[in-house]
C-alpha cells in the first residue's frame, strides 16, 4: 500500500493559547479512514506571537518553503477544532492534488449559547478533473464553480506542496516577498494552489470547525470600527487582492465581487462612515458600489439593513 504524508501545522497566537490543549487532544484522536493509501501524519505547532510573530502570510510561506513537494499540508488555526475523522471511501485512485472538506462554523454568544452552522457546497463526495474541464457544480447554494469552492480558507484543505511550485519566484516578480497582511492571506494560498492542481476531491463529511466568536455577525458589540482599523483592513485586502490578480484563474470575478463587498461592509461599520464610504467609492467608482448595494447587498451581511439603505440613498441622491 502506497504511503501518503500529511503534515499538520497548528498556528496560534497567545490570545488563543487557551484553546490549544483541546485542539491537541482532538488531533491525537484524529484518523483517516477508508483510504486506499497508508497515511503518515506529523504535527508541528507554531506560536505566532511576540518576537515570533512574523505574520500569517510569512509563517505559511516559511512552512511551505521547507516542506517536501510530495507531502500534503493541513494548516490548522489554533482557536479552531477538529471534529471528525476523515472518511475517504469515495476518493478515486487518482493522485489527488487537493482534498477539500465540508466544515462547520461555531460561535459562543455573550449569553453563552453556542451557534453551529454547516458549510457544504455539494450534495455528495465529488471528484474534479480539471484536465477534463470539470469546473462547474450544483449544490445547496445553487450553481457555482471550482474557483469558488477551492478558494477561501486553507483550514478545510489538504494541499500537496507541489501545487505551490514556483511560488517564491511569483512573489519575487511582483515585489511581494516581504508583505505581511494579517487577514485574507488564505485566499491567495488556496487560489495559487488551485491554479496548479489537476485532481481535486471534495468530501461532504466535515472534519473541521472554525471559531467565529469574533465575527461581526455573531458579536454585534464588535460592529463599530475606528477609521484607522478600516484603513488597516483595506491595506491588507488590497495586498492580497493584487497578489491574486496576477494569477491566471478562470471565473475569478466572483472573488473580486466578494472583495468589494468586504470593503463596503467595513466602510459601513466605520465610525466615520461618510469618509470611509468615499474612500471605497474613490477606488471602485460610484456606479460599482451602487451595483454592490443593489445586487449583492446580502453579502454585506454584518450591517443593519437601514445602514445599507441610507448608504444607497446617499450615493444615488
Amino acid at each position: 500500500m502506497e504511503t501518503k504524508y500529511l503534515d499538520v501545522h497548528i498556528i496560534y497566537s497567545d490570545k488563543d493559547k487557551k484553546y490549544l490543549p483541546k485542539l491537541l487532544q482532538q488531533y491525537k484522536k484524529f484518523k483517516i479512514e477508508n483510504s486506499i493509501y497508508n497515511w503518515e501524519l506529523s504535527l508541528k505547532v507554531h506560536n505566532n506571537s511576540g518576537i515570533n510573530n512574523i505574520g500569517q502570510f510569512q509563517r505559511r510561506l516559511e512552512i511551505i518553503k521547507d516542506a517536501p513537494e510530495d507531502h500534503y499540508i493541513w494548516f490548522v488555526d489554533g482557536d479552531d477544532e477538529i471534529i471528525e475523522n476523515a472518511d475517504l471511501k469515495n476518493s478515486p485512485e487518482n493522485d489527488i492534488d487537493i482534498y477539500i472538506f465540508a466544515y462547520k462554523g461555531f460561535a459562543q454568544l455573550p449569553s453563552k449559547k453556542v451557534i453551529t452552522v454547516d458549510e457544504k457546497y455539494l450534495f455528495k463526495d465529488t471528484f474534479f478533473n480539471k484536465e477534463k474541464g470539470d469546473y462547474f457544480f450544483e449544490g445547496p447554494r445553487g450553481m457555482s464553480n471550482l474557483t469558488h469552492i477551492g478558494g477561501g480558507a486553507l483550514w478545510n484543505k489538504w494541499i500537496k506542496v507541489k501545487c505551490w511550485h514556483n511560488l517564491f519566484n511569483y512573489l519575487k516578480n511582483i515585489n511581494y516577498e516581504n508583505i505581511r497582511p494579517n487577514s485574507s492571506e488564505d485566499c491567495f494560498y488556496s487560489l495559487y494552489a488551485l491554479n496548479n492542481a489537476n485532481y481535486i476531491f471534495y468530501s461532504i463529511n466535515p472534519i473541521y470547525q472554525y471559531r467565529n466568536d469574533r465575527s461581526l455577525v455573531f458579536n454585534p458589540t464588535n460592529n463599530i470600527i475606528k477609521y484607522q482599523s478600516f484603513l488597516n483592513f483595506r491595506k491588507n485586502h488590497k495586498e492580497v487582492t493584487e497578489a491574486i490578480r496576477g494569477l491566471n484563474i478562470p471565473y475569478i470575478e466572483d472573488f473580486f465581487i466578494a472583495d468589494r463587498c468586504c470593503h463596503l461592509e467595513k466602510a459601513l461599520l466605520c465610525v466615520e462612515i461618510k469618509k470611509a464610504l468615499q474612500d471605497v467609492v474613490d477606488e471602485f467608482g460610484k456606479e460599482t458600489i451602487i451595483d454592490v448595494l443593489e445586487n449583492y447587498g446580502d453579502r454585506v451581511n454584518s450591517c443593519h439593513p437601514m445602514v445599507k439603505h441610507l448608504a444607497y440613498k446617499y450615493l444615488t441622491k
